[in-house]
């Protein structure tokens, strides 16, 4: 994601060209796509072509109207556009579903911080800021809340932050790769009572 927050440069490939690995979630009956991206384009924000592809995989949702993919895990290079895309994905869901709940957090402080740091410079654009109640910008407590009632909370797993938190309808692991098992199970116990929960698991590939 560019500084201001823009989509990267344009291009045409399609996921299934750019992706050495995707595995589309079973039991797809619709996506959710369609109003996302409505939504996206509405704030003037644009997708290359593999971001449009893995978005309809992101919130497709099976015939009862779950997510097809309750856990969506993404791995790839640095300064890409992931998390650009997620990001404007939670955006767009935080407007057309008021009162969500969103938990972001990063291994690192200083990740935590630089994610923070894009998604403020997102909400200050003027089609988003209409409609944004308050942005936190305290130390340890960073969150972007909507009038709707949505919240974007940011932290740092080395930190603790995530753990004790209920009914998250979102949770955003990223660094990945720095990611205990004790941890995860943590985490994953904050969406337990969440009626439709999405789980992202964001990193940079191993090594060779």
């Amino acid at each position: 994601m560019t500084k201001s927050g823009t989509a990267p440069a344009t291009n045409a490939r399609p996921l299934s060209e750019v992706a050495r690995h995707v595995v589309a979630p079973e039991g797809i009956a619709s996506t959710e796509w369609p109003s996302v991206f409505k939504t996206c384009t509405r704030l003037g924000w644009g997708f290359d072509r593999w971001q449009f592809d893995a978005g309809r995989l992101i919130v497709a949702k099976r015939s009862d109207g779950t997510y097809a993919a309750d856990t969506t895990c993404i791995s790839i290079p640095r300064q890409v556009g992931k998390t650009y895309l997620i990001a404007c994905i939670i955006f767009a869901l935080c407007l057309l579903k008021p009162g969500l709940t969103v938990i972001w957090t990063a291994h690192r402080k200083t990740t935590a911080r630089e994610t923070f740091d894009q998604f403020d410079g997102m909400a200050k654009r003027p089609k988003v800021a209409a409609h944004i109640r308050q942005v936190l910008h305290g130390k340890g407590d960073e969150a972007i809340h909507f009038n709707n009632g949505s919240r974007i909370l940011f932290g740092a797993r080395e930190s603790g932050f995530g753990r004790g938190f209920a009914g998250v309808d979102i949770l955003v692991c990223d660094e990945g790769q720095i990611l205990p098992e004790s941890t995860l199970e943590d985490l994953g116990a904050t969406q337990n009572t969440a009626p439709n929960p999405l789980f992202f698991v964001m990193g940079t590939p191993a090594a060779p």
